[in-house]
């Protein structure tokens, strides 16, 4: 699994903002799951860290969907 930020910028500073999760295909492809949109169309695809696996995995709710 892989976690979609939008990125702005202000003031030569690069902000992320979680808005879905990607999932790697069986042919390599991504599946985007968006819960928000990027205001000015940029997004930035990256692999889930080892903490953020653990903190998914210590959810009480088992929801695979939450960010």
């Amino acid at each position: 699994m892989k976690l979609v930020y939008s990125v702005t910028w202000r003031n030569r500073k690069r902000f992320l903002t979680r808005i879905g999760a990607a999932f790697v295909n069986n042919d390599g492809s991504l599946s985007v799951r968006l819960e928000a949109l990027p205001v000015n169309g940029e997004m930035l695809i990256r692999d889930m860290t080892a903490g953020e696996q653990e903190r998914r995995a210590k959810r009480p709710d088992g929801d695979d969907d939450a960010t």
